[in-house]
């Protein structure tokens, strides 16, 4: 009997279609919405503008067209036309070249014949006629009109001459024409951009206007009203409207485009596996029972079980080793997430799996040990730049200054970073002390400075393999700064690279950095230290011929020499103790406490008891005070260290209580300090570091 068939995939094909076609009327709605607020917005913006534009232009030429009205009516002017006293002129009139800002004042007689004319430079303005705006004049009236000169475009104000008695009963001839000039200088533009809060200018053609600007023209024209020009507006206009109709063109495209994937993979997700579970139900089909265990999620789930009438047991072998196949896609999948990650775990994965050779010899086991311990470490270094990036981040790194000798501070980094560089490599590593600094103190944040030396120089050995590495420092009291150097012989660096150096976690790929790991965050964090200490780097460097690195912190001379640091006497690492003691460790991983113990496993008389969580070991304490040592872990469920610390020094504070933890900043180690803890060790624990501790607080 064949089972009617119900067309699953049409129903839910014609449900997205309907869907989708209702986002996209809301879409198109929206976008028909923004599209007119957007024309109401623009046009409201300009014809504000306009109104602002004119109104501003209008009082700027207001006050020189309110001066000539008003001296037009001087009868003490009229007078002057019959007397031609140039001393009253010059002392009435020519002042407002300089308190209007005119470049020219003009008086012509009734014929346009020059009476009078005063400049502030008699040289400019020889090509200026204005008789013939005589004719254009009207009784009473005023004409501005502008000319192009040799010196660029001027506004002109005319007028007739009148006795006061002719002002408001609007009769009688003029008897002389007055005229006032003014340079329409780029000082005149800067203060009307100033006050328009836009960019204007003098066009003689019509104005593109853009759709991120708008503008306003004013006519410029002659006394014949001819037109010369526009005086041009332009102002920015913010079209926020831009961003939120890309936003919505780029929603309507990805709409689009989640249709055709529905399309294409709705029939390979659910048609097809629909299709075979017809045909099993129908003909009992072994090949399509086959096809359909192919499928993931239900469909493949459903294959099973039709599998499993008829071969449980192949079945169950195949999703096994389905499963385990998953895994190890898995695996793959999280190693690929980072290639510097990648590569020490490739190595120490690798070799732990090599050691599991029975025939392997002592050296070959002591070389695949060393790997791995080298893999861990470099994977260490890795996770360890990731979490002080993101402290940066955060913001919990501050600067902590205190007084140091600069010369003995590198001194030891010298010391320390000569027995890295590998044998294979001829360098010559160099401190180069200047003499004059032989007992400098200053006020820095030591850790930093130094890790800022070390992540320099440590890049200068990666990338030398003969010359020289020297580094050292000068003391600018002029400039108030103390300045840093490291300079190599190695391959350099090219000037597109040095672009991208600071950049975080952007590292430079080329033939050279392919060869080391690293996920290239030194420098981004070394850059970060100096930020914080408004220090500041730079470098110089070409291919071929090496780098130098420069780097400065403000000068600030220490008021005291500091404090000798004690050195730790060398310990001879013994797993013996004087007698039975006990210790209560703290230790939530069930593999961290398991290493432990295996660790800790050569010492004889050692009662180990262990606690799960903060809480738990608060409790054991309270109970039972009969402990000779304390291992608490910093990160820890219910309870952490610091809080079970400071209870169990409640309790008793002569107990040492070592930290352990994963927090291995100079920041966490100094508040693991301060807080109380008498020592304190690294994850990854280091093996010689616990018998050290061990022995030092067990057998004192």
């Amino acid at each position: 009997m064949k089972l009617k068939t119900t067309n699953t995939y049409s129903k839910i094909i014609i449900l997205i279609f309907i869907l989708s076609s209702i986002s996209l009327v809301l879409f198109a709605g929206l976008l028909f919405y923004v599209k007119k607020q957007q024309q109401i917005d623009y046009r409201e913006t300009k014809n504000q503008f306009k109104k602002d534009v004119l109104a501003i232009y209008k009082m700027e030429v207001l006050q020189n067209e309110s001066y000539v009205n008003d001296i037009v009516y001087w009868d003490d002017f009229t007078t002057y036309i019959s007397t031609r006293n140039e001393e009253w002129f010059n002392k009435s009139v020519a002042t407002s070249l300089n308190t209007l800002n005119f470049d020219k004042v003009i008086v012509l007689d009734k014929a346009g014949n020059l009476i009078i004319e005063k400049s502030k430079n008699p040289a400019i303005l020889t090509d200026l006629e204005v008789a013939n705006a005589i004719k254009n004049i009207k009784l009473h009236d005023l004409l501005r009109f502008y000319k192009k000169t040799s010196v660029g475009y001027v506004e002109v104000i005319g007028s007739g001459i009148y006795k006061s008695t002719n002002a408001n009963k609007k009769f009688g001839k003029p008897y002389a024409y007055f005229f006032v000039v003014r340079i329409l200088k780029p000082t005149f533009f800067e203060k009307l951009n100033i006050i328009t809060n836009s960019n204007s200018k003098v066009t003689t053609t019509n104005y593109t206007e853009k759709d991120t600007e708008v503008c306003v023209e004013i006519d410029m024209r002659d006394e014949n009203q001819t037109k010369l020009g526009n005086f041009l507006f332009v102002r920015n206009y913010n079209n926020n409207f831009i961003i939120l109709n890309n936003i919505i063109y780029f929603i309507t495209f990805f709409s689009f485009l989640n249709l055709l994937i529905y399309f294409l993979f709705i029939r390979k997700w659910v048609n097809n596996p629909l299709n075979l579970v017809r045909k099993i139900l129908e003909d009992n089909n072994s090949k399509a029972i086959n096809s359909l265990v192919r499928y993931k999620g239900e469909f493949g789930y459903i294959g099973k079980l039709f599998k499993n009438n008829k071969e449980h047991e192949k079945l169950l072998k195949k999703a096994k080793l389905k499963a385990e196949e998953n895994d190890k896609l898995k695996s793959v999948f999280l190693a690929n997430l980072s290639h510097e990650i990648r590569t020490p775990m490739n190595a120490i994965l690798g070799f732990t799996n090599l050691l599991k050779n029975d025939q392997l010899n002592t050296e070959d086991t002591k070389e695949y040990l060393e790997t791995i311990e080298k893999s861990g470490n470099n994977l260490v270094l890795i996770i360890n730049d990731l979490i002080e990036m993101s402290k940066i981040d955060a913001k919990q790194i501050t600067p902590n200054y205190t007084s140091v000798d600069l010369n003995k501070c590198l001194d030891e980094i010298h010391e320390t970073l000569k027995i890295t560089i590998p044998a294979e490599k001829k360098i010559a590593f160099v401190f180069e002390k200047d003499k004059s600094y032989n007992k400098v103190y200053v006020t820095i944040d030591e850790t930093k400075v130094k890790q800022i030396l070390v992540n320099l120089i440590n890049n200068a050995i990666k990338y030398t393999d003969k010359g020289a590495i020297s580094f050292g420092f000068e003391i600018h009291k002029e400039q108030q700064e103390i300045h840093f150097y490291v300079k190599d012989t190695g391959y350099g660096i090219s000037p597109e690279d040095q672009v991208l150096i600071f950049d975080r976690f952007k590292r430079i790929d080329n033939d050279y950095t392919t060869k080391s790991s690293g996920l290239g965050l030194g420098l981004s964090i070394t850059k970060a230290y100096l930020d914080m200490m408004h220090g500041k780097i730079r470098l110089t460097s070409s291919i071929g011929n090496g780098s130098t690195f420069y780097f400065s912190i403000p000068l600030e001379l220490a008021s005291k020499k500091p404090k000798n640091k004690v050195k730790e006497k060398l310990t001879v690492l013994s797993n013996s103790i004087n007698s039975q003691k006990r210790i209560l460790i703290e230790e939530d991983d069930e593999i961290n406490y398991l290493l432990l113990t295996k660790m800790l496993s050569p010492y004889q008389n050692l009662e180990l008891i262990r606690a799960k969580n903060g809480k738990e070991a608060v409790d054991i304490f309270t109970n039972d005070q009969k402990f000779d040592l304390i291992l608490l872990d910093i990160k820890m469920p219910i309870m952490n260290g610091f809080e079970a610390l400071e209870l169990i020094h409640k309790i008793k504070t002569s107990i040492p209580i070592i930290a352990q933890t994963a927090f291995s900043s100079s920041d966490d180690i100094k508040m693991i300090t301060k807080s109380g803890f008498t020592d304190y060790i690294l994850k990854p624990i280091n093996r010689e570091k616990l018998f050290e501790l061990m022995n030092k607080h067990l057998n004192e």
